[in-house]
């Protein structure tokens, strides 16, 4: 058995796209019409476990203390005389903003 034929190569590349008007609404269509196309098997099951933390009344309390002592305290913030150099005496994750 015997095959003729002729065919024409011709890139998607070699075609510009201002010659190719594509809606969002085309795009919805195709969609609709190839659904089974676009179906997908579940991947992934997630499972998670939340850690609620919160101070315990003994930890709120102990926290009360150190802040009453840094303002009150014998070289507390109220006594301070420079607001700048006591921060940084004591020392801060963040820098002093006025």
């Amino acid at each position: 058995t015997k095959v003729s034929a002729d065919f024409v190569y011709l890139p998607f590349s070699t075609i510009p796209n201002t010659d190719v008007k594509v809606t969002k609404d085309d795009v919805a269509a195709y969609i609709k019409n190839h659904e089974n196309e676009f179906q997908t098997e579940a991947a992934r099951n997630l499972k998670f476990v939340k850690f609620s933390f919160q101070a315990s009344t003994e930890d709120e309390e102990e926290i009360k203390l150190e802040l009453a002592s840094l303002v009150d305290g014998e070289e507390g913030f109220k006594k301070a005389e420079d607001a700048y150099l006591f921060v940084d005496e004591i020392g801060t994750d963040l820098p002093v903003v006025d």
